[in-house]
């Protein structure tokens, strides 16, 4: 029997699974920057969220 082994800890806010559809040119532009694309795609996602936030706030 395999000692129990609790993995990583639960994170706060986690992410969510989601499909989406986006343009041939955006994905190859993203994919082209090599590992950790998505992760880019999502910091550029919450740059332009926080961007309009600022604005909106003005």
């Amino acid at each position: 029997m395999k000692p129990f082994r609790p993995g990583r800890p639960k994170l706060a806010a986690p992410k969510e699974h989601v499909s989406l559809r986006h343009d041939q040119q955006a994905l190859k532009h993203y994919r082209a920057t090599g590992a950790g694309w998505q992760s880019r795609v999502n910091a550029d996602l919450l740059a332009v969220i926080t961007k309009a936030s600022a604005k909106s706030k003005l």
